[in-house]
């Protein structure tokens, strides 16, 4: 009888074996969502840093005189070269729009005007589109090597286990 018990175990564990088999098809994905979110707030918090300083270097970079301050020439020579895409209407309507919502009086704004108006006409963005357009290239491109990746297994699979019709014609090539 123990002989009969231990063989049935034996064939219960090949069958929770083969159980296994069957489900490594299946895949399943545990998420901490707590952990999942706090990941991407530290990573939208990095991209605003990232553009704050980028409006920063603008600023920098369009104040050639050094006072602190844009003036129109000042902001469209940047607006020019940083969005070339700009119309020249654009970018007066900009500089109007910054001397309007500003605290600052006169015919020049400041650093947090131009970041906000540089923000509500849309040069600088939270979520780069062209990054994100590159990594799905990017992720195209990884996906058309790997399927030509498995087409070459599977020719390669098909020359290996090609059946030999006629030992002679090895002997010839």
């Amino acid at each position: 009888k123990e002989k009969e018990k231990e063989k049935e175990k034996d064939e219960d564990e090949e069958g929770d074996d083969e159980d296994d088999v069957e489900n490594k098809d299946e895949v399943q994905i545990v998420v901490e969502i707590h952990q999942t979110l706090e990941m991407i707030m530290e990573i939208l918090e990095l991209r605003v840093h990232h553009m704050e300083d980028q409006m920063k270097r603008y600023f920098i970079e369009g104040d050639d005189n050094g006072d602190g301050v844009l003036s129109f020439e000042e902001f469209d020579v940047l607006l020019k070269r940083i969005a070339p895409s700009f119309s020249d209407r654009r970018i007066l309507r900009m500089f109007r729009e910054a001397l309007t919502s500003g605290s600052e009086s006169g015919f020049a704004i400041e650093k947090s005007t131009f970041a906000d108006v540089c923000k509500a006409h849309g040069l600088v963005k939270l979520i780069d589109s062209k990054g994100l357009d590159e990594i799905h290239e990017m992720e195209q491109e990884r996906a058309k090597l790997h399927r030509e990746h498995i087409e070459r297994l599977k020719e390669e699979r098909n020359i290996i286990h090609a059946p030999i019709e006629d030992e002679g014609e090895l002997e010839e090539a």
